[in-house]
């Protein structure tokens, strides 16, 4: 066991910057660090995640791992489609388990031409404060639904205006709702 392995139950802050050449950043939660700690819990104290210009990087599952996530800042990821992917591997129940982004405040994305999803099904974001998107053409649909309710604690979204004029609503309550906290950048 190296001393990565042995402080990463403890993690709360993640950074990766200017990245062109890395190929892989993985975190392994198939195995526990030790008996007594659950994989579920290896990211459980990070609070803030922060990558730029991480050319390789598609997906942030593992964040499903991480309930205590405050901020999540991405920026300049050429290849990232999905922020949290949705397939056949069970993340929506173990979201419903853990709270999945249920203490994000600050949610930041910037420059990620091939961002089409941010989550494929709708999150209450209970504590969401501010949702910031820029340059993200392809991102057509935010997270919400109509079932789904607006967090109390929302000042704003900002977004090019382009952008929040082509976005997909499931129902036109939702646009509604969110419509006042938008600010055209």
């Amino acid at each position: 066991m190296n001393l990565l392995q042995l402080l990463f139950p403890y993690l709360e802050e993640f950074e990766v910057r200017n990245c062109s050449n890395l190929e892989d950043v993985t975190f392994n939660l198939e195995k526990e660090v030790h008996s007594t700690f659950p994989r579920h819990q290896y990211l459980y104290h990070l609070a803030h995640v922060r990558i730029v210009s991480y050319e390789n990087l598609m997906k942030l599952t593992c964040l499903i791992y991480a309930p205590n996530l405050k901020s999540l800042f991405i920026e300049n990821c050429d290849s990232l489609e999905e922020v949290i992917e949705v397939d056949e591997s069970g993340v929506s129940e173990i979201e419903s388990d853990l709270g999945l982004f249920s203490r994000l405040t600050h949610l930041h994305m910037r420059i990620l031409q091939k961002l089409r999803s941010i989550c494929g099904w709708s999150l209450l974001f209970p504590s969401l404060k501010v949702i910031h998107v820029v340059r993200c053409p392809n991102l057509r649909k935010l997270p919400f639904d109509s079932n789904v309710g607006i967090s109390k604690n929302l000042e704003e979204i900002e977004g090019e205006g382009e952008w929040w004029d082509e976005l997909e609503w499931e129902n036109q309550t939702i646009m509604h709702n969110l419509a006042p906290y938008f600010k055209p950048l």
